[in-house]
């Protein structure tokens, strides 16, 4: 008898998540977007458009916004009222921050990058 090569296969239901925010890096290389699930993911252009990172969802985690400062540093904020800044190398939250005023909605850097303004609804 011949040799087989038996590879195993299990589907499953993948139901992607809609994309709540996107933001582009200062110099245009990467792209972040956020997921309802909480998720984000981002995507590097000089990779043929591949993503390059994922950082897993939280139930407890809404992003409503996100941001760049420079091609390294990603903030987000949500409903939660906090903005919070991830650490693109362990791929989980670096520091976050209260903002005590309640559900945030929408932030933007300034062009020096050195003032983060933040919309408390």
């Amino acid at each position: 008898m011949g040799e087989f090569l038996l590879h195993r296969v299990r589907f499953f239901q993948f139901v992607p998540s809609g994309i709540l925010a996107l933001a582009q890096s200062g110099h245009g290389e990467r792209l972040a977007l956020a997921r309802g699930d909480g998720s984000l993911e981002i995507i590097r252009f000089s990779w043929n458009h591949s993503q390059e990172k994922v950082i897993a969802g939280n139930d407890n985690r809404s992003i409503e916004a996100i941001s760049w400062i420079g091609d390294d540093r990603l903030l987000s904020v949500g409903l939660n009222g906090e903005i919070i800044e991830f650490d693109l190398q362990r791929l989980c939250p670096k520091y976050r921050l209260d903002a005590f005023g309640g559900p945030l909605w929408c932030m933007s850097c300034n062009c020096e990058e050195t003032h983060l303004a933040v919309s408390i609804g």
